[in-house]
């Protein structure tokens, strides 16, 4: 039987895939399937791949047209047969007993769909957001919690890579990866925290999160993405996610703390001169968020103020 699945999606990182790979490999668990999704790499990437599965059979590729890390991910949950699932970014790796632990808490509380662990973070770049990180990634709760809808917003990261989901509970609600935008991480976290009941936390570091430049995040930090719209296409799919679901009225006040925040987060990133896309940007949330009522939603003054504004 296959304990955990551990998807991988693959793109322009052989400098990093050979660690990622080991550190999978070497788990202390053996029971598991690693699925790698090679995103079209223009790299050699390719190549590490099928090296690593001539050595260890557990190793299955998948070849996609460039589309993303959203469909690759996709792919992976299609086709995976763990009776769990775990996301692992190629630059990044695990401690050894990673899965294991996580397979024996998750066997352990037969009610717990969804797990969280720490993760170390090591910079290759941008150590000046360390204070940020250190607050954003800061585990605020400790063990078995039921689920609220604060947690939705800052109480818990919307990172795919340091958690492990009940693949059963995945295949209820159906719960994917926006396909061929960026900032797919946040809408799967929006699809599955606004379904689950029960969320365990495990203070236990057992990923690795590498900051480098030449990630998606770095493109950020430096104000060269040409992706940030993307934030807020996915942002609309979680809103129709929530009607559907019935759970907007549970879940409205987090969602909008959540987009302010990402509007104040996200205008800074363009360049300096980049006033046709930040008014571009403006009118589109104001388009949003002008179907709302100010007062249907708990809100700080700040977040009043940027409501107004906006």
């Amino acid at each position: 039987m296959i304990k955990i699945s551990v998807i991988i999606p693959v793109y322009n990182v052989e400098q990093y895939l050979p660690k990622c790979l080991d550190s999978v490999l070497n788990q202390t668990l053996k029971d598991i399937e690693i699925i790698c999704i090679n995103d079209e790499s223009p790299d050699n990437c390719a190549q590490i791949l099928e090296e690593y599965q001539k050595r260890d059979s557990r190793i299955i590729i998948l070849n996609q047209k460039n589309s993303g890390q959203g469909s690759a991910r996709n792919r992976g949950l299609e086709i995976a047969k763990g009776k769990y699932i775990q996301f692992l970014d190629s630059d990044d790796f695990y401690e050894p007993t990673c899965c294991e632990e996580m397979y024996n808490l998750m066997e352990q509380h037969k009610d717990i769909d969804v797990a969280c662990f720490d993760c170390n973070i090591i910079y290759d770049a941008y150590e000046e957001h360390q204070k940020y990180d250190n607050d954003y990634f800061r585990m605020k709760y400790m063990g078995k919690k039921r689920n609220i809808p604060a947690m939705a917003h800052q109480l818990v990261d919307v990172n795919c890579w340091n958690k492990i989901f009940r693949k059963s509970f995945l295949d209820k609600y159906k719960i994917y990866f926006p396909e061929k935008l960026h900032y797919e991480d946040v809408g799967f976290f929006w699809f599955w925290i606004t379904k689950v009941s029960y969320i365990y936390f495990y203070q236990k570091k057992l990923t690795n999160y590498l900051r480098r430049k030449g990630s998606f995040l770095g493109e950020i930090y430096e104000k060269k993405s040409k992706t940030i719209f993307d934030a807020f296409a996915v942002n609309e799919l979680i809103y129709k996610d929530l009607c559907k679901s019935n759970k907007w009225n549970e879940y409205k006040t987090a969602f909008i703390r959540s987009y302010l925040m990402k509007i104040r987060w996200l205008i800074e990133c363009f360049p300096i001169d980049a006033r046709k896309e930040k008014r571009r940007l403006i009118n589109l949330c104001a388009s949003f968020l002008s179907q709302f009522d100010l007062l249907d939603f708990q809100l700080s003054e700040e977040e009043f103020n940027l409501y107004n504004n906006v």
